[in-house]
Order: structure tokens, then sequence, then C-alpha cells
């Protein structure tokens, strides 16, 4: 007999990528099928899929049920009680969500009075950063070969089979190299779209249908997996088209070789990268001690390179005109992403006010690490401690310097 599981979701953000990764994996623990169901919409989705777990729309309160038919049901469903219980709700931490209207801050009569020029965006990630403006467009160009019909369909799927094992291996590779935890997860949440057997059924019956190219096939997979995406009311899930996006260039890379796409410009000097999208991996190639700053134009505020561009601490604009930086291609520039402006031409005239404000970030961090630490004594009812979560020894670090009494989840 069929088990069933009720919970409402607990997540701040909804069943988005990275929680979908996670549930996705427990639930392949088992043999059974594992249906989500959700209350608000009617809508199903299978819980070993991340891909199908997130267009579920899930959302934080919502009410849910958990479906569990097979030989291991009360196995899965004691096992899945538990882990919803339990593990579910700290498998997420809540984004930090920019103000929409953070673009409409007034600058500084400083600012305005200086003989600088300013481009106005939204400040997803706080800061300044200084550096030459990079330019970054990133190409798909295929090989002709690739728009023929394959001579051979069976061979062209069996070329994208073994194509998504060789990017899974690369993906675990890129997960074993990165020391912090949420960059971790976002790598993991990508690797398991590429273990999706949705993921994989859809690229081998796109080519089938159109009788097309492994390279083709992925680049139509793509395309529509992504039209879905962000065809999403749920800014979150529309987001999560990038990551569709990047595992299909990385696919195309292993099909093809490097020159398929453009190279990533290599930073030997303080750099600040405008882009209309950047994607996370992309992110994570740049040598970051060069990166100090992202103009992004077309990249959602909750994309996963913002997440990872905030776990680093580089200042970050989205909503950026970027055709109207073009011709400050090469000069120094500054990303402020304090009052959402990148600011061009004269910046010297703008020094004394950036002064101030370097000034006025390090007091202010240094008024928010004094409050944490004040915050875990309480004279009037004796001591409370905060914790923090921690998946990294950065993780550990960056929780001891906000003044955490110690680690409240190690994951």
């Amino acid at each position: 007999m069929a088990r069933e599981i009720q919970q409402r979701c607990p997540l701040p953000n909804g069943l988005h990528a990275r929680p979908a990764a996670v549930l996705s994996a427990a639930a392949r623990k088992f043999a059974s099928s594992i249906t989500l169901v959700n209350e608000r919409s009617g809508v199903q989705a299978n819980a070993k899929s991340p891909l199908s777990s997130i267009t579920l729309d899930l959302r934080h309160d919502d009410a849910f049920r958990v479906l569990i038919d097979g030989a291991d049901e009360d196995d899965a469903c004691a096992f899945l009680s538990r882990f919803l219980e339990v593990e579910f709700p700290a498998c997420d931490t809540p984004l930090e969500v920019a103000d929409g209207d953070g673009a409409k801050i007034p600058l500084s009569p400083m600012l305005v009075d200086s003989k600088a020029g300013f481009q106005r965006g939204l400040a997803v990630v706080g800061g300044v950063g200084r550096g030459r403006l990079i330019d970054l467009h990133r190409k798909v160009a295929l090989p002709e070969s690739a728009n023929r019909p394959p001579a051979n369909i069976e061979s062209e799927c069996v070329r994208a089979s073994v194509a998504v094992e060789r990017v899974v291996g690369r993906f675990d590779a890129i997960s074993a190299a990165v020391s912090r935890g949420l960059e971790r997860d976002v790598i993991e949440a990508q690797r398991s779209i590429l273990e999706d057997d949705e993921f994989r059924s859809r690229l081998e019956a796109v080519i089938r249908r159109d009788g097309c190219s492994a390279g083709i096939g992925v680049l139509s997979a793509a395309r529509e997996i992504g039209d879905v995406l962000r065809g999403s009311s749920n800014p979150l899930l529309a987001a999560r088209a990038d990551d569709i996006d990047d595992i299909c260039r990385h696919l195309l890379v292993e099909l093809y070789g490097n020159e398929v796409i453009s190279a990533l410009p290599v930073l030997q000097e303080d750099s600040i990268v405008v882009a209309d999208t950047l994607l996370a991996s992309e992110l994570l190639a740049f040598n970051l001690n060069r990166l100090k700053g992202l103009i992004l134009g077309q990249t959602s505020a909750t994309a996963h390179v913002v997440i990872v561009a905030r776990s680093r601490g580089i200042p970050t604009l989205v909503g950026v005109e970027t055709a109207r930086l073009r011709p400050d291609i090469g000069s120094s520039v500054i990303v402020d992403g304090e009052a959402g402006a990148v600011v061009t031409g004269d910046i010297a005239s703008c020094d004394a006010y950036y002064e101030l404000e370097r000034i006025r970030i390090a007091d202010r961090a240094a008024f928010e690490q004094t409050r944490a630490s004040a915050s875990a004594s309480n004279g009037s009812v004796g001591g409370v401690s905060l914790m923090a979560n921690a998946s990294s020894v950065e993780d550990i670090e960056r929780g001891i310097q906000a003044g955490a009494a110690g680690i409240g989840l190690l994951r």
C-alpha cells in the first residue's frame, strides 16, 4: 500500500535548485517511485529529478505531499519523514534579496559635483571596487560538421551520453577544488541536473526527434528547458535557466573542444568585468584576487553567479545598460555596490569621496562584529549563544569573525 507524508515547505526561498538537489539525492536512495504534490497548485513532480522538482514552484510554507509507492516504501517513508523534519529545513539559507529600488538611491552631492560619469544599476553585492574595465562576451561557434545531419543518430546519442558522464566528472573535480561550502552547493546543484534522468532523456529525445548532431541537440534542449524556467513567475526559478546554459556550455566543450566557446580573459591586473550574463563556473575560473567588481546586464539578482560573488565579497551590479559602457573598455572604473553605480571618466575626482566610503564601510563592519559579539550575552536573562552554520573552514572563520559562539550545524 502506498505511503504518504504531509509537510509544509520550511525553506525561506522555496524549493529551488540547491535544496532540490539535496532532496533528489535523498529520494534516489530508494527504488520506490516518490512523487511530490504541491497542494496550492496541484502540480506533481518526480522527487528524484531536480529539474522536475524545481518546476513544482513550491514556495515557503506551501503545503505539499510526498507519495511513495514501491517495494521499499516503508523504509523510504521512515527515512524521508526524518529527512524532511530534521535535515531539509537546514539545507538552504535565506538569500539576501536586493532592494528593487536600490538604483533610485540619489547619489551623494560629492559624486554629483565631481567630473566623473555614472551608470546606474541595482547593487546586489555591497562594497566598492576599482580596476580596468574588461568586456566579456562568450560566443558559441559550433564546427560546420555539427550543423549537418549525422550519418548515425544512435552514435550521436551515445556521444551525448558520454559527454554528460565526462562533464559530471569535471563538476566533481570543480566541487572538490572549491573550499567554500556555498560555492560547492552551487556546483553540486548543477551536477545534479546533469545526473537527472529527465535532463538526459530530454537531450536524447531532441536528438532523435530532430535528427540532429549532439551539439545541436544540446543547444535545442537548453533552449527548451530554459524557456520553461524563464517563463516562471518565480524569479528564483527563472534564474535557474543560467544553470542550464552553464551545463550546456560544458557539454559543448566536451563534444567539440575549447575552441567552440570564446576564451575567458586572463586578469593580470585589478579588473572590473562587464557582461550581459556570467555563469557561476566562469566566475570561479577567474583569478579572483584580481577581480574587483562585476557589472552584469541581464543577470537576475538571485542568479548563482551573484550568490558566489556575494560569498567572495565582490561588489556587483545587475541591470546595467552594458552597451553604454563600451567606450570605457580598457579604462579604470569604479563599481560602487553601495550606491548602485559604475563610476567612469575622471574617477580621480572621486578619490576624496571614496576614501570616506572606505572608512565608513570599515566602521560598519567593525560595528556589526561588535554588535554580534555583544548580542551573545544579555545581562538581564543570562547568556545567549549565537551559533553559525558551516560547511567549510571558511564558513567557520566567517562565523567567528561575526561573533558566533560556536557551530550550530555542521554540514
